[in-house]
């Protein structure tokens, strides 16, 4: 990592950016420190990809780092950060991210999988804090999957923040086997979902969320303005074969 760093360093006209370490399981934190010291100095980024998946010696500590440099670089436009199943991070790495692009609000897509059984509604409401500020994003995609600590009072205030993004064309947001979100938490996401008529495409996964039934799902499927619905669900995909929309696809 070092000498990558020490590289990448040198690449002050880059624009466009993707590492994939996944499953690196050697890479720690100070591994993770000379990357985020070396792409403060790419101040002509655009675009970032980093991929941190199921490397499991990572903490708060190296997030909270890679969060610090990439909020100085005010050029970004499209930010994709994935620390699935990096089993050591908890609730703390979604307030360094939030306070990372709340500075920048330039950006135009957010991508991120915390998907980690540390994760709680906490947690939702930290990262909410700071999408607050994008009301140029367009695409998002969230992946909470098997992030058990996950309850309706993490989705209701996710969705208080969706509705403010009104620019968003298209979301994707994977709470697939958090088992404490129920219809209720389901009915104020298609409620703030109904109000951003910017937006074209939905992905939803609720995928082994066994309280959640076929009425929340029909709410989601209503919203009238979509081009694209994609919905996971163990029941509906079962009992749905027509789409009412243009296109709807049931994973």
């Amino acid at each position: 990592m070092k000498d990558l760093s020490e590289s990448l360093q040198r690449l002050t006209s880059l624009r466009s950016l993707s590492l994939n370490f996944q499953a690196c399981k050697k890479i720690k934190d100070q591994g993770v420190k000379n990357l985020s010291e070396a792409l403060q100095r790419l101040t002509s980024l655009q675009s970032i990809s980093l991929i941190f998946y199921g490397c499991k010696e990572i903490t708060d500590r190296a997030v909270k780092d890679l969060s610090e440099s990439l909020q100085r670089l005010s050029s970004l436009q499209s930010i994709l950060l994935n620390f699935g199943e990096c089993y050591k991070i908890t609730d703390q790495i979604l307030k360094n991210v939030s306070e990372c692009i709340h500075r920048l609000p330039s950006l135009q897509s957010v991508r991120l999988d915390s998907s980690c059984n540390e994760i709680t509604d906490q947690g939702v409401k930290n990262l909410s804090e700071g999408l607050s500020r994008l009301t140029s994003l367009q695409s998002l995609v969230l992946n909470f999957g098997g992030c058990i600590g996950i309850t309706n009072q993490g989705l209701k205030t996710l969705s208080e923040t969706l509705q403010i993004l009104i620019s968003l064309s298209s979301i994707n947001l994977n709470f697939e086997a958090c088992e404490k979100i129920t219809n209720q938490g389901v009915k104020d996401l298609s409620e703030s979902l109904q109000r951003l008529t910017s937006l074209r495409s939905i992905n939803l996964s609720f995928y082994s969320c066994m309280k959640v039934t076929d009425k929340a799902m029909n709410d989601l499927s209503e919203i009238l303005h979509l081009q694209d619905l994609q919905i996971k669900h163990h029941s509906w995909f079962q009992r749905h074969k027509q789409p009412p929309l243009r296109k709807l696809n049931m994973m």
